[in-house]
């Protein structure tokens, strides 16, 4: 008897459920969506930062914001320029490529010692660009600047 009821208790509310077509509880298991597809984003001097960096119209003035909106594999499109880093430097979240317009072109310049700290993220690839710091002086020097990456390898 006490089975039976349980069972009876079962249906009812499974049949409710389905009555009420309440689409967050769902009988057959979640398999999830597709992962986001990588994106081309651009950062360019004369950009701005509350654009959404997805064409060089579009772009943003700053690395990391383009790196906020990358989803896995994105790669990031640095134009010509000088770009100021922030003191924590930039730290990819995802797996990205972070590509300047040539070692002569672009420039991202700190206040550190380093431009690139990648600790949060694997596959992140720098390419076609110099790093740069700031000196006492206001001046530049590329002497000591590295991107550093925590238990990896650059």
């Amino acid at each position: 008897m006490k089975t039976r009821r349980a069972l009876l208790l079962s249906v009812v509310w499974v049949s409710s459920i389905l009555a009420c077509n309440i689409p967050s509880l769902s009988l057959t298991p979640d398999i999830g969506e597709p992962p986001p597809a990588p994106l081309d984003l651009y950062v360019t001097t004369s950009g701005d930062d509350t654009n959404d960096c997805l064409s060089v119209e579009t772009a943003c003035v700053m690395i990391q914001t383009a790196l906020r909106h990358a989803t896995p594999y994105s790669t990031v499109h640095v134009g010509a320029g000088t770009f100021n880093v922030t003191s924590s430097g930039i730290d990819p979240l995802v797996p990205v490529t972070i590509r300047g317009a040539g070692m002569d072109s672009t420039t991202v310049v700190s206040d550190r010692s380093f431009v690139f700290i990648v600790s949060r993220a694997s596959d992140v690839t720098i390419e076609d660009l110099t790093m740069s710091r700031t000196t006492t002086d206001d001046s530049t020097s590329t002497t000591g600047m590295d991107a550093r990456v925590p238990g990896g390898q650059v």
